[in-house]
Order: C-alpha cells, then sequence, then structure tokens
C-alpha cells in the first residue's frame, strides 16, 4: 500500500495558551489577510478583560495585547470587525454578576492600540440590551446593533468618533408571544445597512427569518422574509458579501451549508446546497471565485469561527483540549484544496452543488420607539502586551509531494514522487512521476461516487516520467487520481474547472 507524507503548502498550526485555560471569543481577517484574535484574558476567576492578538498571513505573531476596563465589569465575550486604514474595533458586552451592563465598544489603530472606547447601555433597569454586531461605512461611520432582551432590536448609527447620529428599533409581532435573535449585518454598496433577523414562538416550533434594509440615513426601504417549515429553525445566517445590489447568504439547516443570492429589488432568489463541511463552502468559494470581501467570518459552533482569505485558505480558530486538560486557542490554516500540516489531508467534500428552491416574499417593518435611556459614555481601557503563541507546525510550498510503496510485509520500499498540475485544472492535467519505482502503473480518475470515468496504464521506468491527461470531457467537479502498482496504490484529489 502507499504511505502519504506531504506537507501541505503554506500552512500552519498556532497555539494560543497561558497558565490558565484559554478560550476563543472570536476571529477576523482584515482587508490583507491579517488575522486578529480574541480570547478571554486568562488569570482571574472571571474575566475582567480580553485578549487581542495579531498574526500576519504566513502566521508571525505581529503582537498580543491584554485589554482590561478600570471599574471591575465583567466581559464574557468580544467580537471584532476590521476596519479602513487597518484599524478594527472590538464589541465586547459588558456586566456585573447581577444584571448586563451594556457593551463596550473600542476602536484600535492596527498596533492594537485604543484610539477611543465608549460605553453604550441603558440607564433603566426596565430593559437589558446586549450589542451583537457592528459595521462600518465607506465614510467611517459605524452601525451598531443591539439585542433587547425579548423585546426587539436596536439600531443605532454613530459617527466616526462613536457619536450618535440616528437610532431605529425593531420589534416582534405583539400579536403573538415571539422572541428575536438577531443575525449578521452587512453595509450595502450605497452605505445603507442589511439587518437579519429570527423570529420563533416562544413555546411553539415556528421560525421566521427576516432581511431588513434601511438607508444611510436611516429610512426603512425593503423586508424579506422566508417563511420556513415549523421545525427548520435556521441557526446561522453570514453575510459573505454585496455585488451589483444582490444579496449573498450563507446558512445551515439541519447541519447541511446552504448558499443563497436574492435580488431585493426584484424578490427572485436562486440557492444551492453545499454539503455538510466548511471545505463544501471552499470548494464551492474557489471554484465560482467568490471572495469574502469584508473580513466576514462565521461560528457554526461555540468552539470555532472560520475565514476565508482572497486566495481561498481556510483560517481556522477553535477552543482546543490539551492531553493534559487545559483549553487552548489553536489557530489553524489550511491550503486552498483544503490540506493541513503536518499531514496531507484532504477532507472529504462532496463536490457536488445541488440547486433549491428558497423563496423570500416581501413584508411590513414593525418599527417602534427607542428606549429614552439608551447613553453612551467615554470609557478606559487598560493594555499591557503579553506572549503565548507558539508554533506547531508548518509547512511550506515544495515542488513534489511524496508518496513512499510499502509492502505487506516490510516497512520500506521503492518511492515515487508525484507532481500535478495545473490544480484545478481546466483541459489538461500534468502529472510528473519521479523516484526509485519501476514497473506497471495504472492511473485511474474517478469521480466521487467511485466509478471509473478515465483510465490509463503504461510501464513506468526510475527516473522522471511524465503524462498529460486531457479531462476536457469531464464535467466540472472533484475527482480523485488513483495510482496504482504491484505494491499497492494511493490516492490525490483533483478538482475540474
Amino acid at each position: 500500500m502507499f504511505y502519504t507524507a506531504i506537507i501541505a503548502q503554506d500552512t500552519y498550526t498556532k497555539d494560543i495558551q497561558a497558565t490558565d485555560d484559554v478560550f476563543l471569543y472570536h476571529m477576523a481577517l482584515t482587508a490583507d489577510d491579517n488575522i486578529i484574535v480574541a480570547t478571554n484574558a486568562p488569570g482571574t476567576s472571571v474575566s475582567l478583560g480580553f485578549d487581542l492578538s495579531k498574526l500576519t498571513p504566513d502566521g508571525n505573531l505581529l503582537w498580543s495585547k491584554k485589554y482590561t476596563l478600570n471599574n471591575n465589569l465583567e466581559i464574557s465575550s468580544a467580537k471584532i470587525l476590521p476596519a479602513k486604514h487597518d484599524d478594527f474595533f472590538v464589541l465586547t458586552p459588558v456586566s456585573t454578576s447581577f444584571s448586563s451592563k451594556g457593551v463596550l465598544l473600542s476602536k484600535a489603530d492596527s498596533n492594537g492600540n485604543i484610539l477611543w472606547a465608549k460605553r453604550i447601555n441603558l440607564s433603566s433597569d426596565n430593559y437589558e440590551s446586549t450589542a451583537l454586531d457592528i459595521a462600518e461605512t465607506n465614510d467611517g461611520d459605524i452601525y451598531l446593533v443591539n439585542l433587547i432582551y425579548d423585546y426587539g432590536i436596536g439600531i443605532q448609527k454613530l459617527d466616526k468618533d462613536g457619536e450618535p447620529i440616528w437610532e431605529k428599533y425593531l420589534f416582534s409581532d405583539s400579536t403573538v408571544d415571539m422572541q428575536t435573535r438577531f443575525g449578521p449585518i452587512c453595509i450595502t454598496n450605497d452605505d445603507g445597512l442589511i439587518v437579519t433577523t429570527t423570529s420563533f414562538e416562544r413555546y411553539g416550533n415556528k421560525y421566521y427569518n427576516h432581511l431588513f434594509k434601511f438607508s444611510k440615513e436611516g429610512l426603512p426601504e425593503w423586508q424579506y422574509s422566508a417563511n420556513q417549515p415549523s421545525d427548520s429553525y435556521i441557526y446561522l445566517w453570514t453575510l459573505l458579501s454585496k455585488d451589483r445590489g444582490v444579496v449573498n447568504l450563507l446558512y445551515s439547516k439541519f447541519g447541511r451549508y446552504k448558499y443563497v443570492i436574492l435580488d431585493p429589488l426584484t424578490g427572485n432568489s436562486k440557492g444551492y446546497d453545499l454539503g455538510t463541511s466548511i471545505f463544501d463552502i471552499q470548494f464551492y468559494l474557489r471554484n465560482n471565485k467568490i471572495h469574502t470581501y469584508d473580513g466576514y467570518s462565521f461560528a457554526p459552533s461555540t468552539y470555532s469561527t472560520y475565514g476565508f482569505t482572497k486566495k481561498w485558505n481556510v483560517i481556522k480558530a477553535s477552543d482546543y483540549e490539551t492531553q493534559h486538560h487545559r483549553y487552548i486557542t489553536r489557530i489553524e490554516k489550511f491550503d486552498s484544496l483544503g490540506r493541513i500540516c503536518p499531514d496531507y489531508l484532504l477532507p472529504v467534500t462532496e463536490g457536488v452543488t445541488e440547486k433549491i428552491k428558497f423563496p423570500f416574499t416581501k413584508s411590513s417593518f414593525n418599527l417602534g420607539k427607542f428606549p429614552d435611556s439608551f447613553r453612551i459614555t467615554k470609557a478606559n481601557v487598560l493594555v499591557e502586551t503579553f506572549d503565548g503563541i507558539k508554533t506547531v507546525c508548518s509547512g511550506t510550498a515544495s515542488g513534489f509531494s511524496s508518496a513512499v510503496v510499502v509492502s505487506n510485509l516490510s516497512s520500506k520500499g521503492p518511492v515515487i514522487g508525484t507532481k500535478i498540475f495545473p490544480n484545478p485544472a481546466k483541459d489538461y492535467v500534468n502529472i510528473i512521476l519521479d523516484g526509485t519505482y519501476s514497473g506497471p502503473l495504472k492511473i485511474d480518475i474517478t469521480g466521487i461516487n467511485g466509478n471509473i470515468v478515465k483510465s490509463i496504464s503504461f510501464i513506468l521506468g526510475q527516473g522522471q516520467n511524465s503524462k498529460k491527461l486531457n479531462i476536457a470531457d469531464l464535467p466540472n467537479a472533484m475527482y480523485f487520481l488513483k495510482f496504482t502498482t504491484n505494491h499497492g496504490f494511493a490516492t490525490q484529489k483533483l478538482f475540474k474547472q
């Protein structure tokens, strides 16, 4: 059989660790694909702050800093938004042991230095709120969205210094006992705002997903609702990008990722079933050349966050339990084919995109009066540096990926090095084989169902051999190249586009 020992191109694994447990809060990519990771601030029984680490696309640490408030308010999460000119925002709910105390909105420069920080909270005890997302316009203004518990969604527009411009209040239908939960927001090409929400019956199984569009002046422009069957709670909406006025949505339903494109001017939409894996999403984005421009990242679970670079690499940040039962935050970079060091790991993907129907219907806004007791005040954030990142492994681009032939009786055998290019391929794929093996070799191209679609056989001589396969007649999909010798076989993925 073959034993594969292949280093994936330009990949790495990094760990953020401390003497106490380190838990992931959020991860985001900047415009130049730098990585900013937010974790808890270990060292106390409750989190009195948060830590930020910034890495280059190659995984080199630029800086790590700890941020704490000077009035002992607790912080249980943090969300990062890359801003213009390499600045970024951090949004953190703050609380005491008894109740929510609003949010802390901080703006930092590219080196993690705080430019300004604002506390945004309700002075009235009749409401509890927590801010869930932020977005920045081309002019540097800020949209901030609050979840006001059991009432609805508060939307505020702030100027570049964090001062209020206007505010709106979305609430659930008062004729039924509903609760509202919030999804991502997105800036449109005209500096307006799209807000996504999910309303569901407090004691039932019906879920209603909505998209709201506001102009940059705060005027409601359109709303679409996607009414799902009673047992279909769509728990993840991610606005991947905006292009020519259409809205691109990624969501998960019953463990399967769906991709939907909506034209809000006509209400027409089309959807695709991508599969069950993050790498199914990667496959679709890469093959359709869809970039996630604004540093969008999404968290399909509490314990991990994913992002896609402009070269369709996958960046994953996640909680990781060590063998000593301590938690660290692990950062992993997969190459554009889903490979990761130290092993040649190509995750199983379905490689087939199924079209689905996802109709939207127009509906009306439920706008109410925004709570008068909201207030914005300055806050003080203390910053100190720390060092807690180590490299677990890294892989560099290499000319050949090697496979070792191993007999059933020995761990030693002749070596075959393989190089396949281009991959993804369009009309032809070149295969170079170089090694000490000589003898018959069969190359099969199989689909994901295992059926052979193309095959060649020849005698391989020692040294370098090359073959050129015509795949122009094959449909665009993922395939497997299966190399078979007298000693065994090995497979590699081939992408046709």
